[in-house]
Order: structure tokens, then sequence, then C-alpha cells
């Protein structure tokens, strides 16, 4: 479910919400929890981050394995998307504000 989860920063908030719903639900079912068992509660008990916060903790962690990185273009990534921005599109990094 992680693959490239670093590149989800870019995707609508409604796209994430699905799969946030998605990962609740399944943990619900896996623990058998009741109807008014919160799932932020689900969330704390089983150790399992919310899809939101695994976005920001993978893209941190992305982000400070670029930096030093030998390879001259991998470097231009690091560049603050305000200066390469041409659309008004979402940049994985925009998660980080």
């Amino acid at each position: 479910m992680s693959y490239g989860i670093q590149l989800w920063g870019c995707v609508k908030p409604s796209k994430t919400q699905i799969i946030q719903r998605i990962q609740s639900k399944t943990l619900r079912i896996v623990f058998n929890a009741l109807w008014y068992v919160s799932n932020k509660t689900l969330h704390k008990d089983s150790r399992i981050p919310f899809v939101e916060d695994e976005i920001v903790r993978m893209t941190n962690r992305y982000l400070l394995n670029l930096t030093g990185h030998s390879n001259e273009q991998v470097n231009q990534l690091l560049v603050p998307p305000e200066a390469r921005r041409i659309l008004h599109r979402q940049w994985p990094t925009d998660v980080l504000k």
C-alpha cells in the first residue's frame, strides 16, 4: 500500500480519503471493533498510522535521503517547487507545509 507513497502528496485529498476509509474499514474488520470505537482509537491501539501521517513521514524520509546525493540531477529535485512551478498543480513536498 505504501509503494510510491512519496508521490501521493500530489493527489487530491479526496483520493487519499478513499484510501483512508478502506484502511479504517479493514482495521475495523480485522479487530472486530464495534461501531462506537473511533478510527483514531483503532489506529492508535494497532499502531498503524493514518494515511496522511504516513505520507508526510515517508516524504520527509525520501527528501532526507536525497540531500547530499552524488547525482546532480537528483539534487535538482530538492529545488523549492516555487522556483520551478509552471502550472498550479501540487508537488509531493506540498504536504510538508
